[in-house]
This record gives C-alpha cells, sequence and structure tokens, in this order.
C-alpha cells in the first residue's frame, strides 16, 4: 500500500540523514563557527544523547524494514521478523535502564562530548 511505501521511504531517509549528519558534525559545527553562528544547542548533552539514541533506533527500524521486504517469504515469517522485533525492543529498554550499550553503537562512541 501506499502508506507502507511512504514508510518505508522515510525510515530509510531518516535513518541515512542522522548517519550522515553525525559523521558531518564536526564540519558542521566548524562552519557555523566560522559563520558566528549560535550553535550551543547542538552541543546540549541531552540534545546529542537523543540525536545517538534516534539514529541507532532507525537503524533497527530499517533492519526489520529490509527483513519485512523480503522476497518470498511467507506470512508467518513477517510476523515472526515483527514478534522479533517486539521481543528486542524489550531487550533494548531493559539493557538502557541497565546501561548496557551493546546495541546502541552511537551511544557507545560518545564522539560529539
Amino acid at each position: 500500500s501506499k502508506t507502507n511505501i511512504f514508510f518505508n521511504m522515510i525510515t530509510v531517509m531518516l535513518n541515512k540523514f542522522l548517519e550522515r549528519f553525525q559523521c558531518l558534525f564536526p564540519e558542521i559545527i566548524k562552519f557555523l563557527e566560522s559563520k558566528d553562528n549560535n550553535y550551543n544547542h547542538l552541543l546540549n548533552k541531552t540534545w546529542l544523547q537523543n540525536l545517538n539514541f534516534l539514529t541507532d533506533i532507525t537503524a533497527h527500524l530499517k533492519t526489520l524494514n529490509v527483513k519485512l521486504q523480503g522476497k518470498g517469504e511467507t506470512i508467518i515469517e513477517l510476523l515472526s521478523s515483527i514478534n522479533s522485533f517486539k521481543s528486542k525492543l524489550i531487550l533494548l529498554k531493559l539493557q538502557l535502564k541497565e546501561t548496557n550499550l551493546n546495541n546502541f553503537s552511537n551511544f557507545q562512541i560518545s564522539k560529539f562530548y
């Protein structure tokens, strides 16, 4: 359906944008410094943590998205992928509560602060 196609495109595009933004972050800050623009909000620790979290979660969604688009997959295999993802979200939540960042590569790097 059109909704699925739209969601698929948004998920992939958002993830690519966030990953690219993080790669270019130091250059973006340098550019803003050179233009005397106020960029302090970009250096806020909470904002950066949210950016890292969003980047990681969209990467997980992108992986699910690819699995759901697999050709020749049966409905049972698709439901299994969805249920596995639900279980993964529960696990990720528990890991975050325990500050276990094994499945959050951008949090592990903490390259901005």
